[in-house]
């Protein structure tokens, strides 16, 4: 009799084993693009699509195809924006920071968005941790960037040689002293706005929060780096201070202390969300009329609408007089203006003269860069973004000292750079980098990814569990600590 031959059996790898290396990778690119490393987007890209590919083939037994759905409308308008940053007129000069890289734009956000969702699935990925982990790189990127500054002047100088000037390459710089400092750009400690190196302690500034849940006593060590990245923060903003940072200041103070009393004190939603509808309110009424105001040439509603600011002292000064106001207008104007044909040519961003320049807002900045419909794209995916993380806050298992400090992180990153965000960093160099190119940036989009998950693939008894532990809390006054290994 013949004998039948056994074809030899192939074993499947079960990648799932692989779930601590995925989680360690997954924090040393946290790390990396917090620091802002190399401020290469091809580097970026490399390192999210890598770990994206890890990721999947890591969680791809625990994904939920429901909640991939949901996490799409995210993830599409994320994609959009990033194609409308490649096909906007303003990627094409060579002074744009990505100037042949713009490819890699969409590819980086999405990536490392898509990669803050995937880990989430993973039991040994933990949000204590990973927090812990962008706080320490901004603190570092924050000492070598205060270290440098110090070394070439000195504390408060911004106030003590406020209009005092230095010397580049024989000529005198455009910048007084007060308004220039000195960071880690790439491989090099170059000169940047005071704007710019006051974004990285302005977030490390959110590091107070955790103190209000820790106690000290149970983990010495999370508690005293924390303490110290906040001392940090504050001292590189009080040793720096100019009259814009004191508003963003003022603001960041205001949402860490909402933050707080919600998360540490119990306010009730309701009490946010109505405060939250009126300000909301407000900015559109205002955004519209100073979009109308802005029109030169404007008829019929339109100039009566500008000739009663004119008219009004304190309306006129608000909407047409101040710095900031004349900034705006140039953008809002320049986004409705036509060529010979009648064609609306800045609908796809602006083409930089001298004439049109940064207004340090994302807000306007983003007309610029990506145009009408960029700007739309990139407010959906802040609301979409927003709203789930508002609903993380609210029903997530997750410590009130982590959910306090994602809301915080996030919200603070958005409103400074609504005001102060310096897209033109360099103070001898017309390179330009819009918010959306940053470090902090990708950070966001990996915690509305994160809380994104959250949401959508939470068990049944979540919510009750959330309510119960912040109930507990409440009672006994304290948190229990999850202690970190460090």
């Amino acid at each position: 009799m013949e004998t039948e031959v056994k074809k030899p059996v192939r074993r499947k790898i079960d990648f799932s084993a692989f779930a601590n290396v995925a989680v360690f990778f997954t924090l040393e690119v946290l790390a990396f693009i917090a620091f802002s490393l190399g401020t290469s987007y091809i580097l970026f890209s490399i390192l999210s699509v890598v770990l994206l590919v890890c990721l999947v083939l890591v969680t791809f037994k625990q994904i939920k195809t429901d909640g991939l759905a949901t996490f799409a409308f995210f993830l599409v308008p994320l994609f959009v924006f990033g194609l409308l940053c490649i096909l906007s007129n303003f990627t094409l000069i060579p002074s744009f920071v990505l100037y042949n890289q713009t490819f890699f734009i969409p590819i980086a956000m999405t990536c490392f968005a898509a990669c803050g969702y995937f880990v989430s699935s993973l039991k040994t990925f933990s949000i204590s941790k990973a927090l812990l982990v962008i706080y320490s790189a901004l603190a570092i990127l924050v000492f070598i960037n205060l270290i440098a500054t110090m070394v070439e002047f000195m504390p408060f100088y911004t106030l003590l040689h406020r209009n005092k000037y230095i010397y580049y390459d024989g000529d005198i710089s455009s910048v007084p002293v007060s308004g220039m400092a000195f960071a880690l750009l790439g491989f090099s400690i170059s000169e940047v706005s005071v704007e710019y190196f006051s974004l990285f302690p302005s977030l490390l500034i959110t590091a107070i929060i955790p103190l209000f849940f820790i106690k000290f006593k149970q983990n010495k060590t999370t508690f005293l780096l924390y303490l110290g990245y906040a001392l940090l923060g504050f001292f590189s903003l009080l040793t720096t201070v100019s009259k814009m940072t004191i508003i963003t200041d003022v603001l960041l103070f205001a949402i860490v202390l909402l933050v707080l009393l919600f998360a540490k004190f119990q306010w009730k939603g309701k009490v946010l969300k109505i405060v939250s509808l009126v300000f909301a309110g407000l900015f559109v009424v205002g955004f519209l009329v100073l979009f109308l105001n802005a029109q030169e040439g404007g008829v019929g509603i339109i100039q009566s609408l500008q000739n009663f600011i004119a008219g009004n002292p304190l309306l006129n000064r608000l909407f047409n007089t101040n710095g900031l106001a004349i900034k705006y207008n140039q953008i809002l104007n320049r986004v409705t203006t036509t060529n010979g044909n009648g064609e609306f040519v800045y609908l796809f961003g602006f083409f930089p003269t001298s004439e049109i320049i940064p207004t340090n807002s994302w807000l306007f900045d983003i007309l610029m860069t990506t145009g009408l419909f960029g700007l739309l794209f990139f407010i959906a995916v802040i609301i979409f973004g927003l709203v789930q993380l508002m609903k993380y806050y609210r029903s997530s298992a997750d410590h009130l000292k982590d959910k306090a400090m994602v809301v915080a992180f996030i919200l603070c990153f958005f409103a400074y750079g609504l005001l102060n965000y310096d897209m033109t960093p360099f103070i001898f160099s017309s390179d330009l980098s819009p918010i959306y190119l940053s470090g902090p940036f990708l950070v966001c989009l990996f915690l509305f990814s994160y809380a994104f998950y959250k949401v959508v693939n939470k068990p049944k008894e979540t919510k009750l569990i959330a309510n119960d532990s912040q109930k507990s809390e409440k009672k006994e006054g304290e948190i229990i600590d999850e202690k970190i290994s460090l």
